[in-house]
């Protein structure tokens, strides 16, 4: 017979590891645009590592799948301040054509090339930001907002305000091969991994709308609060809602069309409720990242029960937000969160 200390021994310490293992994986980080400046937060530490000056007002936080570019779009100047991670340097600032008015940024490919939507010139324009040209663009015929991609494949689709629709295009031939009729004004777009269906939230509506590109059908969800950003999980299982107005995150089971839960974030210091404005899934979709403004904060939620996890202080008044992960030496690895 087996001495019973020895086993007991090895029990406790395999729940202490299991107690003790990291929340994140190594070298996962945050990068949260404030008002001028980019704050880089390790998420496997808690520790906020560095803050960089960037453009005045930061939009949108972007980070390529490889080589460690950060794309920041500033909707005010129009502009894209090129950062790079690995250098930890600012490369340049692209100046957009005057009027363009961008409102949202996405990789386009695994490196280097970002699109760009645009509603004062109706298209999403391509842009390298290795030398800040203007590469090709897509006409839209409507008013842009939102961009979502896929790296993998060259997909894009951008929700239109008006018309209110969706479109779906191939960026590799630069053409949209869908266009689909919203009835109601989207505020966000995200597509599931198959790229078959989209979701596609409306504040001034109260709803989800889910679509079938191919078969050019529209299914809604209720959503009260304002729905507004929006992402899905990895898995496709979970849609993630931020309502700016009620500032909750609804969680739908994309499957059954339901909505599971709503999760409030932590109050402020001073007691007043927490307005989150824009939220970004962590890889493999454990925890998902979210800032307020007039908190100063970012918050983890653990998507699978709706709990708050951690809150980490930033800068002043956080705008935007990216997922990266570096390696302790420095180098660039792993995926992007993708739209």
């Amino acid at each position: 017979m087996r001495h019973p200390l020895p086993i007991l021994g090895a029990l406790l310490l395999a729940s202490a590891c299991r107690a003790t293992a990291p929340l994140h994986p190594p070298g996962s980080a945050a990068l949260v645009g404030c008002a001028g400046e980019l704050d880089w937060i390790q998420l496997d530490s808690g520790l906020r590592k560095r803050t960089y000056a960037t453009c005045a007002s930061t939009a949108e936080v972007r980070v390529a799948p490889t080589d460690g570019l950060v794309a920041i779009l500033d909707r005010d100047a129009e502009t894209v301040t090129v950062f790079d991670l690995l250098d930890r340097v600012q490369r340049r600032v692209i100046q957009l054509p005057a009027g363009s008015r961008p409102t949202d940024v996405e990789f386009l490919d695994r490196r280097s090339l970002v699109g760009v939507v645009c509603n004062g010139g109706s298209h999403l324009l391509e842009v390298g930001l290795k030398t800040g040209d203007t590469l090709g663009r897509v006409e839209c015929s409507g008013t842009p907002i939102a961009l979502a991609t896929d790296v993998s494949t060259g997909a894009a689709w951008i929700a239109l305000a008006s018309p209110a629709s969706v479109l779906v295009v191939d960026t590799d031939a630069r053409e949209i091969t869908h266009r689909v009729a919203l009835p109601a004004t989207p505020s966000d777009v995200a597509a599931t991994p198959s790229g078959h269906e989209l979701w596609v939230t409306s504040a001034t509506a109260n709803t989800l709308m889910v679509v079938d590109p191919c078969a050019a059908t529209v299914e809604l969800i209720p959503c009260a609060g304002g729905p507004s950003a929006l992402r899905l999980s990895y898995d496709g299982a979970l849609a993630l809602v931020l309502c700016a107005d009620s500032g909750e995150i609804a969680t739908f089971d994309v499957a059954a069309r339901e909505e599971l839960r709503r999760s409030t974030p932590p109050p402020c210091a001073d007691g007043t409720p927490a307005l989150p404005t824009k939220l970004e899934l962590e890889p493999p979709s454990a925890h998902l990242l979210v800032v307020s403004p007039n908190a100063n904060r970012l918050d983890e939620m653990d998507i699978a029960s709706g709990e708050w996890v951690r809150s980490l202080p930033t800068a002043a008044r956080p705008t935007a937000i990216g997922w990266c992960r570096v390696h302790p030496r420095g180098q660039f690895a792993g995926e992007f969160s993708p739209r």
